[in-house]
């Protein structure tokens, strides 16, 4: 790669300018370990429940003030470049097909309060909100993108929303970065497919008042699932993956060219967002960019938080808890064959010091929220795990009903769940693309 090694060489306007602190020196290896390997904080009281980990879960944020103006947020620093033009498509509103199923109607026999001390529901004392429907989900590669995607794919569905598409994949031009066919003078309510992140470009194709989410994981967590996904070894020249995890700074093997080029196996998470993977960051740059994301994003997921990141997010979005529904997708079966070795995650730190960097500090700030928010949140953490665990027997057909009510008062009452909805939660992002293109018009070049 020529150039500025803080840079992405391309010929397309930048989108982040961000202004780098001048520095008398850059810090050395044992100054940046405490921001990328994880510090005992007697601040982070919560212990999330023990439970078993697939390939989709994740993590929160903060929310922040996405009202002030971009262009004078934006100063010199790390060029992010663009991408190929992508052909968009506005909605039609159409009726949504519905499956055809038996109608019955299942009442649980037993409804009693789980929750003595309660008798206010949570959901009565929210405060009245208008549900927020403009949303670019920044979907990054083995980070339970799937699950979440289809979260929002069905929700746009349900509200018939209009949603950037893809022309003829599944990817937003992926891997280089976002840009938009100008001759397209469409505004759009949800970008949810994977792309590589691109502010200026996405902003000009969506409201203002769009809500930014995106998303990190463990970073050894998430190399294992790369590893195993892309097959690393096989189709892309890596070793073995205990080899790797001994010595991952020995092979430097890297993936596209110019404002693409990226490894798989460093920083790959960061690569999403736009950032220059393959440079060594300091201190006084990371703590930049994070300020850079903290205006920019108003919620991160992180994956090993699936659920106490949903219902932070619905919060933040005003959904109901039938919107925030899930069933997994893309439990890696090879990873689960694998899932009783030990790994350290020493070297992965060190290797992919700015995913790391991201991932303890945004997962720092979701501690905080979640102590923040006391024992309300953990009851109703409880009811919608339960309410979640109701909706994978009825889903997956350990019952014959064609209707259920899931609730687990006083915390979540009584949704109705169809067989319909068990169809669009199964959906991959890939299988629901087509839908959504077909229930909006002809695409226009």
């Amino acid at each position: 790669m020529t150039g500025n090694p803080r840079r992405f060489e391309d010929n397309a306007p930048t989108i982040l300018e961000m202004e780098i602190m001048p520095e008398s020196k850059h810090e050395t290896q044992e100054e940046l370990k405490e921001h990328t390997e994880p510090a005992t904080d007697t601040r982070n009281t919560y212990q999330a429940p023990q439970k078993q980990q697939s390939e989709d879960d994740e993590d929160v944020g903060i929310p922040l003030d996405l009202d002030t103006d971009i262009e004078s947020e934006i100063s010199n620093g790390v060029n992010i470049g663009t991408t190929s033009d992508i052909t968009f498509t506005k909605v039609e509103t159409n009726e949504d097909v519905k499956l055809n199923t038996e109608v019955k109607i299942h009442k649980p026999q037993n409804t009693e309060s789980k929750y003595n001390d309660d008798t206010d529901t949570i959901h009565n004392n929210e405060k009245k909100c208008t549900p927020r429907k403009n949303i670019c989900f920044l979907k990054v590669h083995k980070c339970a993108g799937s699950t979440v995607t289809n979260i929002f794919q069905r929700y746009g569905k349900d509200h018939k929303l209009r949603f950037v598409l893809p022309g003829n994949d599944v990817n937003l031009g992926y891997p280089k970065r976002f840009t938009y066919n100008k001759g397209i003078n469409e505004s759009f309510n949800l970008l949810v497919n994977h792309a590589v992140f691109h502010e200026i470009n996405m902003r000009a194709i969506l409201p203002n008042d769009t809500i930014f989410i995106g998303i990190w994981r463990d970073p050894l967590q998430h190399l294992l699932s790369v590893y195993s996904w892309f097959n690393l070894e096989k189709r892309h020249g890596y070793p073995p993956l205990d080899d790797f995890i001994r010595d991952p700074g020995r092979y430097n093997i890297t993936t596209g060219h110019d404002s693409s080029m990226h490894s798989l196996a460093k920083n790959f998470m960061t690569f999403h967002y736009g950032f220059n993977p393959m440079v060594e960051y300091s201190k006084t740059e990371l703590v930049n960019m994070t300020q850079y994301l903290d205006k920019t994003f108003s919620f991160f997921i992180i994956v090993e938080f699936m659920n106490e990141s949903l219902l932070l997010l619905r919060q933040l979005l005003c959904w109901t808890y039938k919107d925030i529904l899930y069933l997994s997708h893309k439990v890696n079966g090879s990873f689960k064959e694998n899932s009783h070795k030990t790994y350290s995650s020493k070297n992965i730190l060190e290797h992919s010091k700015t995913d790391a960097y991201f991932y303890h500090h945004y997962k720092q700030v979701l501690l905080e929220k979640i102590n923040s928010k006391g024992e309300r949140l953990q009851k109703e953490l409880v009811a919608y795990e339960d309410v979640l665990s109701q909706t994978i027997d009825f889903c997956s057909y350990n019952v014959t009903l064609s209707e259920t009510i899931v609730q687990s008062p006083p915390v979540i009452e009584a949704i109705l769940l169809t067989r319909d909805d068990c169809h669009w939660m199964t959906l991959k992002p890939k299988q629901f693309v087509p839908i959504l293109r077909s229930l909006q018009s002809p695409y226009t070049d």
